[in-house]
């Protein structure tokens, strides 16, 4: 999971649809549990979800309204 969010951090290619897939495989509420502590999913976290998941649907979605409402967020 770290992996992967960190080449979607470092490339503006569009995620394959083989990473996606497992992104929503692995994505799981213990997952998010488990990477809860870190700096950056402690920051990324919200009201509309957890670090992990908003991450994600920031990454891969971000003409999401939270996405947009959060342009200025350094973690989105």
């Amino acid at each position: 999971m770290s992996a992967a969010l960190g080449w979607m951090c470092l490339t503006d290619l569009p995620v394959p649809d083989e990473l996606a897939a497992l992104l929503d495989h692995l994505a799981t509420h213990e997952t998010a549990q488990l990477m809860a502590p870190l700096p950056w999913m402690r920051a990324a976290e919200h009201a509309a979800g957890n670090g992990l998941q908003r991450c994600l649907r920031t990454m891969l979605h971000p003409d999401t309204p939270d996405a947009e409402d959060r342009r200025d967020d350094p973690w989105s």
